[in-house]
């Protein structure tokens, strides 16, 4: 007599959430075992007729992987049994196989995996509208797992993952010499995933990888380019041709990599939203009353859930800039080196081109992008090396916060210049410029005025200049 196999939804024990257990049923001998999955789910998302989970439930692909690896499990016990004996194991036969877990000569069975879980947990991360960014985090987490096992040649079950799995992935990310903030995401990714295990799938996994701590960088002190040197840079990579000889020689691609610096400085946009600009994100601005054009980036910030735009003004060396990058020339907008071009007419030019552009005329091989497509890891690499050839390696001081204890040494200034110091670099300036914070805010997308703060480092130069402008030539403080 053959025996069967049906997935159930016991409706009768339904819990204080409103779900109830799924269950495997196996039939044999006109006897019914129920077998618990150890899975809850609400009712409206399953078929009584089909014995299957409907296409509306958040994490289909991860249940579904779930019930076959379960379902397979209790198949090969079954056919296991059968292979030894004349015929298929009774209900009473199965408790004792399934409480023992006993398959072929005696071995205990399968233990569930990681892996058979982790895209479960992945499709349910994307199923609550997680960034796109964050689900990257956790593919790279799980790539590191893997390596992470691999050498270790263990591969960790669920009832394994405890504090001392978590830890020694946490020595083994240590050892490749990952940063404490990025070593502090793999960590925190891996007890997110197992806090869904626990808490959506209701299975059970040690409780002491709770204790493992997510480390963070110890505070820093952080270094941006002075006005003076953001304009030592223009010169080389996009105004050299102002001067009779090139002060160095610089290859195409230590040029890009200088404009885009120049761009982020000049935007204070986050490498992530600058990955992602388009000539869609430029527009033209007419006021009404006073018939002056403007040309802004208007950006919805990808770290931030929010509707409002971000609103950035394209001024100065940006319009030449941007117009350089999408084909015309900086010659071409600085005819007679002597006579600077309006930046109206700069403006119309631009608006010009981008409307060709829109319209389907192709003039770069990157577009619609801006730039062409560099990624984070080697601009923070390359920006370095040609700060370097700039002879930005001038030694500054670096505090750092260690243990409670504050931590100085002097490094090249080169070295300590990334895609973040643009964005700290455009809100120094700003605000030594005199624009107010509030208006600043509305560029940057913070929402907390002492959060864009934090990004501010005021000059030696412009802090002695603030007090001289406050006293008189005696000495004295000026009435406000």
């Amino acid at each position: 007599m053959k025996y069967s196999l049906k997935f159930i939804l016991r409706h009768d024990l339904i819990n204080k959430s409103g779900k109830c257990p799924v269950y495997l049923r196996y039939t044999y001998n006109r006897k019914i075992k129920n077998l618990p999955l150890k899975y809850t789910i609400e009712p409206k998302y399953w078929d009584d007729e089909t014995s299957t989970v409907s296409r509306k439930y958040d994490n289909l692909n991860g249940l579904k992987k779930i019930m076959g690896d379960f379902e397979g499990r209790v198949i090969d016990l079954v056919q296991d049994y059968h292979s030894n004996n004349e015929g298929y194991p009774t209900i009473e036969e199965l408790k004792v196989l399934l409480s023992s877990g006993v398959k072929k000569g005696n071995t205990k069975s399968e233990p569930i995996t990681l892996s058979s879980l982790y895209e479960g947990f992945i499709q349910y991360k994307r199923s609550v509208y997680i960034e796109e960014s964050t689900i990257n985090i956790y593919k790279q987490t799980w790539e590191k797992w893997t390596i992470f096992e691999k050498e270790s040649r263990r591969v960790r079950v669920l009832s394994e993952m405890n504090e001392k799995s978590l830890t020694d992935f946490k020595v083994f990310l240590m050892a490749q010499g990952l940063q404490k903030n990025t070593i502090g995401k793999f960590i925190k990714t891996i007890k997110s995933f197992l806090n869904y295990v626990t808490l959506h799938l209701e299975m059970e996994v040690p409780p002491s990888f709770k204790r493992v701590a997510v480390d963070r960088d110890d505070k820093k002190d952080f270094q941006v380019l002075s006005r003076t040197e953001l304009e030592e840079i223009k010169r080389e990579v996009f105004f050299s041709r102002y001067f009779k000889k090139n002060k160095f020689d610089l290859t195409e691609r230590q040029i890009l990599i200088g404009r885009i610096l120049v761009f982020l400085c000049s935007t204070g946009l986050s490498y992530v939203d600058f990955d992602r600009l388009t000539i869609d994100d430029i527009n033209v601005y007419y006021d009404k009353l006073t018939n002056e054009k403007s040309i802004i980036l208007l950006i919805d910030r990808q770290k931030l859930k929010t509707t409002e735009d971000c609103i950035i003004p394209i001024i100065d060396v940006t319009i030449d800039l941007v117009a350089d990058m999408l084909g015309i020339p900086h010659m071409f907008l600085e005819a007679h080196k002597d006579e600077p071009t309006d930046v109206r007419i700069k403006m119309n030019v631009l608006e010009s081109l981008l409307g060709k552009m829109r319209r389907g005329a192709v003039l770069t091989d990157y577009q619609p992008r801006i730039f062409p497509k560099v990624y984070v890891q080697d601009f923070n690499k390359e920006v370095k090396e040609l700060l370097s050839v700039l002879g930005f390696n001038h030694k500054v001081s670096c505090k750092s916060l260690v243990r409670g204890k504050i931590v100085s040494k002097s490094v090249p200034k080169c070295q300590l210049i990334s895609s973040i110091s643009c964005r700290r670099t455009y809100i120094t300036l700003c605000l030594e410029f005199g624009i107010s914070p509030h208006i600043l805010m509305q560029t940057t997308g913070h929402k907390k005025i002492g959060t864009l703060l934090r990004y501010n480092k005021n000059s030696k130069p412009n802090v002695i200049s603030e007090f001289n402008s406050k006293i008189d030539t005696t000495g004295k403080w000026l009435d406000a």
